[in-house]
């Protein structure tokens, strides 16, 4: 079987993979930058540190919920039901 690899890469040189990177970065602090200007600003240097972190907690926490929980879900079942089947 033939492998042709990733569509858009392929035929790609390392100057323009970097490039393409450099831009897609660009993109986002752009995107992202303002954010946080706009809440250090706002709140000032202690502000914005509260503001970030609770929101870097909030999405650990978002994570670990969506992720661990369920699977812990997925392993209780294959346990309970398992023992019922055999």
């Amino acid at each position: 079987m033939y492998h042709r690899g990733a569509p858009l890469v392929t035929n790609m040189e390392d100057g323009e993979l970097f490039r393409q990177r450099i831009i897609v970065v660009a993109i986002l602090l752009l995107i992202i930058g303002p954010i946080f200007l706009y809440v250090f600003l706002e709140r000032g240097a202690e502000g914005f540190t509260d503001w970030f972190f609770n929101g870097i907690i909030g999405l650990m926490f978002t994570g670990f919920i969506f992720i661990f929980i369920p699977t812990q879900f997925g392993k209780l079942y294959h346990k309970v039901f398992k023992k019922h089947e055999e």
